[in-house]
């Protein structure tokens, strides 16, 4: 596609920073959650200028799970996925440091502000991450490949996007609050540890996995699934 490594670097890691601190943000400062994930929603199509501009395309970034699959289609290279996740990490980690400078004197701040802390069960979690990531890859090819490809215009894509993503947290991620999204959990999640010491990492028998493993394999199905099911019907 002509992208070159400085640009994936540009893009994910500016990108996913202000993601990753916008959505921070949100949870701290509107702690009754009681907003319907709309900051899911503003933040997501916000960010997405970064990226759907640059790649001149409608490629889904700021998230490794959806970028796993953009390496399937061949839309990029292996280099630029390797670069591409390492930057949404690290853009991510330092934007949980920003969130952290802010938070230092409250005496307040909860471990759900930095990661998602579930209730229920290790199968439970595991099939809310997996269905979730699963529906939203799905979701990502109807608008970037699908009919509304040709009936929305490509500026609108980022917001229809975003509007599906708060749809598929809101829906199967309610309890976990989990962004189905690998970076944006186990980032902020790190700099947890400087509050509340290994309780992000130890609360729901060691939950943290779930949220970082699983949206990979539910984005994979969810490619497959369009790939051999849904595509084929379309044609």
């Amino acid at each position: 596609m002509g992208l070159d490594n400085k640009k994936t670097i540009l893009v994910e890691f500016i990108g996913t920073f202000f993601l990753c601190l916008f959505i921070l943000c949100a949870r701290a400062y509107n702690a009754a959650l009681t907003n319907g994930n709309w900051d899911y929603f503003l933040a997501l199509s916000t960010c997405l200028f970064f990226s759907l501009p640059a790649y001149g395309d409608t490629i889904i970034t700021l998230n490794p799970a959806t970028m796993l699959t953009y390496l399937f289609s061949k839309k990029i290279e292996i280099k630029h996925f390797g670069l591409g996740v390492l930057f949404q990490f690290l853009g991510a980690f330092l934007a949980a440091g920003a969130f952290n400078l802010m938070r230092t004197e409250d005496p307040e701040v909860r471990v759900q502000e930095y990661a998602s802390i579930p209730p229920y069960d290790t199968w439970t979690n595991i099939y809310e991450n997996l269905l979730g990531s699963f529906i939203f890859m799905i979701c990502i090819r109807l608008v970037s490949e699908g009919p509304m490809n040709s009936d929305l215009p490509k500026c609108y894509h980022k917001y229809a996007i975003a509007l599906m993503w708060m749809a598929c947290i809101s829906s199967f991620c309610k309890s976990t609050r989990s962004p189905l999204n690998p970076a944006l959990d186990l980032s902020p999640r790190i700099w947890s540890l400087f509050k509340h010491e290994g309780k992000a990492f130890e609360e729901s028998d060691g939950y943290f996995w779930i949220p970082l493993a699983i949206p990979f394999g539910g984005t994979t199905l969810g490619w497959l699934f369009y790939e051999f099911i849904v595509d084929k019907h379309m044609k």
